[in-house]
């Protein structure tokens, strides 16, 4: 396989930036509006939910955008099931944990 160039690389650079940055976006958007349908305010907690969507957006990068792009690598490959599986756990108790705390009697 020939070395990539510099364009390629910089394409691929752009749009794991545009991917993240909209990904995270969309999802922020729905998670707010999903937070303020049930009256639970996440302003002290903004940082749970911005961890989970980072989460999400990785391993949906590594597992299935990263050989769609403009940068082909024989070093290209998916997160193990066990990552993806932990990830996964992690970003899902960030998404919960705004609305456990919120309505827990302490």
């Amino acid at each position: 396989m020939k070395q990539p160039s510099a364009i390629s690389l910089a394409l691929e650079f752009v749009r794991v930036l545009f991917i993240f940055i909209l990904g995270i976006s969309l999802l922020f958007a729905l998670e707010t509006w999903f937070y303020n349908l049930i009256n639970v305010s996440i302003s002290e907690y903004a940082w749970m939910p911005g961890t989970a969507n980072i989460l999400l957006i990785l391993v949906f990068y590594r597992n299935v955008l990263q050989f769609r792009g403009w940068f082909k690598s024989k070093q290209s490959k998916k997160l193990s099931k066990l990552h993806t599986k932990i990830l996964l756990s992690i970003a899902f108790v960030l998404l919960i944990l705004p609305v456990v705390i919120h309505y827990s009697p302490l």
